[in-house]
This record gives structure tokens, sequence and C-alpha cells, in this order.
């Protein structure tokens, strides 16, 4: 009996491990990682012929590849093993990804071996974004300011080093909680960076904080500001503020803190009508005098009192605006200052209006070197001011009922002449107008 049959052609097929593929997890932008390998076996019947091995997707140049596998016209034989090798150097952060796709003569070709991982890198976040220290004595030195320093990436932060620089970086003193290196900062961590400012001349003082570290954008920034005066005049306390919703006669504020024995009391008045005038403030055992008072045409008025303050004034105490009659809603607020002169003050007085800009300012002209310059500005929105250099801000409040904001700002001059004091509103909706009012004062 004869027998018959077919033979079957030696066939390649390839086994690939580990069949998910690379991952090499986070890895730091820029840096390389370990070698990670994945193996691949000719698990068929005949040789593996591979004509090349090469990388794909969407991040190829993230990931290089070695190999010892060989490339035609070399084979792999049946049941060898040969090994592919990758490493991990991430270009940017975030998710990165590619695949090893090895060419052959097997079925399902081009074999894939999916490769994955993640590029971190650290970044300096700065709250506040500057810091500002105002109007100070010359060789007086200020309270503390402090900036929080957060690590805002997704790698530890290292910090090699913080020194003030600039053109008056002898002015500020800078001090850390910041770890420095070695040590490092973890991501999301945060530090605190202390300043404080002791001018050492008259006029506008600037600096900065430098921050060496290895986040993208080194040095990173922190500006400082301030100014020197030749005056004695000093701000001593903010004596607080309150809000008032219902038409009447007087509106009273009781203070918050003590203001300091020498001292000049001032309170900031605002109130909303067409006629009614403040005609007189009281309150402290203290002899007041309205300093300025002016109206802006939707009826909104602004008033500055002031009053020496010779024993001082404790905590608690009322002051007390009387009108010439009913007048709706207001805000008061004060505050006090020392090395301002007991007997006739005032310096200069000014006003000016806006029609709902968000800009405030008003300008005067000081006959004296060495005065305090207040300024008062309100607009009929519920909002926040910030306060232009050279001068600080002392109250920014409100009364969403009542739908108008008060801020009050003060600086102190080294020359006389145009001394003017600005700010900017965050927002001006629905607003028809604004009024600011300034008075300047003498020291002594």
């Amino acid at each position: 009996m004869g027998l018959t049959g077919s033979g079957q052609p030696p066939t390649p097929a390839v086994t690939v491990s580990p069949v998910g593929g690379l991952a090499f997890g986070a890895q730091r932008v820029a840096t390389t990682s370990g070698v990670l390998s994945a193996s691949l076996q000719d698990s068929g019947s005949g040789p593996l012929s591979i004509a090349s091995i090469g990388v794909a997707g969407a991040n190829p140049g993230d990931f290089f590849v070695t190999s010892d596998c060989p490339v035609a016209p070399a084979q792999l034989a049946v049941g060898a093993i040969c090994s592919i090798s990758v490493s991990f150097t991430p270009a940017a952060v975030g998710a990165r990804s590619a695949s090893v796709q090895i060419a052959d003569n097997a079925a399902g070709s081009p074999q894939s071996v999916a490769l994955s991982g993640t590029g971190t890198a650290p970044a300096v976040s700065l709250a506040p974004a500057s810091l500002s220290f105002g109007s100070l004595l010359v060789g007086s030195t200020s309270t503390a300011q402090s900036s929080t320093l957060t690590n805002s990436g997704s790698a530890p932060l290292t910090i090699s080093s913080l020194t003030a620089a600039g053109s008056n970086a002898a002015d500020f003193s800078v001090g850390s909680g910041c770890p420095l290196a070695p040590a490092t900062l973890p991501a999301g961590g945060s530090c605190t960076i202390s300043v404080t400012f002791r001018p050492g001349g008259a006029g506008a003082r600037s600096g900065s904080v430098q921050i060496a570290d290895d986040a993208a954008g080194s040095p990173h920034s922190l500006p400082l500001s301030g100014s020197g005066s030749t005056s004695a005049i000093a701000f001593d306390k903010n004596l607080g503020s309150k809000t008032y919703n219902v038409a009447s006669t007087t509106m009273a504020l009781t203070t918050t803190a003590a203001a300091a024995a020498h001292s000049r009391v001032f309170v900031f008045v605002q109130w909303n009508n067409s006629t009614r005038t403040l005609t007189s403030v009281s309150g402290g055992g203290l002899t007041w005098t309205v300093d300025i008072q002016a109206k802006e045409a939707n009826n909104e008025h602004l008033a500055i009192a002031s009053a020496d303050n010779p024993a001082g004034l404790a905590a608690g105490a009322t002051i007390t605006a009387t009108f010439s009659g009913s007048a709706g809603h207001g805000l008061i607020a004060g505050a006090s200052f020392t090395g301002v002169s007991a007997q006739t003050p005032l310096d200069a007085t000014a006003s000016s209006t806006g029609s709902g800009s968000r800009t405030w300012s008003a300008t005067l002209t000081t006959q004296n070197a060495s005065d305090l310059v207040l300024a008062v500005s309100t607009i009929d929105a519920n909002t926040t001011s910030t306060t232009s250099q050279p001068a600080t801000e002392i109250h920014d409040y409100g009364d969403v009922n009542y739908y108008a904001w008060q801020t009050s700002a003060y600086q102190t001059t080294t020359s006389p002449g145009t001394q003017t004091t600005t700010g900017t509103w965050a927002a001006n909706t629905n607003a028809t107008g604004n009024l600011t009012i300034t008075a300047a004062y003498k020291s002594g």
C-alpha cells in the first residue's frame, strides 16, 4: 500500500514579554531613567528574520532603544531569545508614550512593545508676588513681611540660595524657612520668605529676592519696594471701620485699637445725600476739626476729620460724626499717626471726581518737605482697591447692601511740591462715579 502527504514549511512566530509593555513611572524631565528590558523569543518552527527595530508613537524621542537581537541577514533561531533594552528621558511634563516596533517575517508583524512614563518637574509660585513696604523713616526698620513660596510642580524643588539684589539691596534683609540644597521642597510643599526694610536714603527704594533653584525660569524674583522718608511721621494704628445702611443724623465708630499718646487721630467719613454736610466730629475727649469734605454729582460725600491726641486714645472709644440732617447710608473708618504737628497741622487739601472710572486719583501741592498725605476714595460698586506706590493702603472695605466701597491710603513726602495719590478699583460694574479727597499734614 502506498502513502502520500505534503510537508508544511517551517514558520517563525514571536512571543514578546512582558505582554503589557514597559512602564517607567515618574521621571524628572531631561534626566534619564534606569534601563528596562523586554524579551523577544522565536516560538515558531522556523528561524525569525528581523528587518528592523525602531520607536514610534506620540513621543518617540523620549525613549532610547538598544537590542542584542540579530537583524537580517542574521536570524534568530527557533526557541532562541534576545533582549530589547529601553531607557526613558522625558522631554516635557506629563504622560509620555511610544512603542518599540519590530518588523520581521512572523505573523502579526510589526510586533509592538508599549512604552510609557510620566515627565515630572518642579515649579515655583510666590504669593504675594511682590512686597511693598510703603514709606518709612530713613534708618528705621519695618516689621517683617512675608511671601509664601510653593513648589507647584510635580518633582522636588532644590533651592540653592535666596539673596537680596537690585538697586537698594542693602535696604532689605531676607530670612527664609525654605530648605536649601541638598535638602529639597517636595511637590506641593510651601515655605516662607520673610523680608524687613530699613531705608538707607530718602525717596523710592527697590530691590528683589533672587531665588536660585532648579525649576524652569530660575532665578525667580520677588520684587521689593518702599520709600525712605526724612519725616518723623509714622503710621500708628488702624482704628477700625464700620458700615451703615440706615438713614441717620450721626454715624459712630468704636475704635478697635489704642492710639498712641501724642498721635493724631483721623476719621474718614462717607455718606449719601444731596444737601447734608458733616457739621462736627466728637468723642474720645478730643477736639476735632473737619479738615476737608467734598461731594460728587451722584451725591456721594467724603470727609476727613482729625484731632490731636496728647494722652492717647483707648480701644473701645466712640467717635461720632454728626451731619446737618438725616443722611442715607454711610461708611466710617479711623487711623492714627505719630509725628504730626499738634498746632495748625493742615498744609493742603484737594478733591477729584471720576465718571465710574476704575482709576482713582487726587493731587495737591504741599508747602512743607515732610508732610503726611492722606487720601480717601469711594466708588458706587462692590469691589476692592489696589493703591499705587509710593502710597500704602490703610482701609479697603464697603457695604454690599449700600453698594459702595471706600479705601484710604497714606504716604509721606521728602520735598514740597505736587503730591499725587492713586489707585485702581478691581471692577466698576454699574458704577456711575467715584470721588477722591486728599489732605496733607505737617510734621512736628
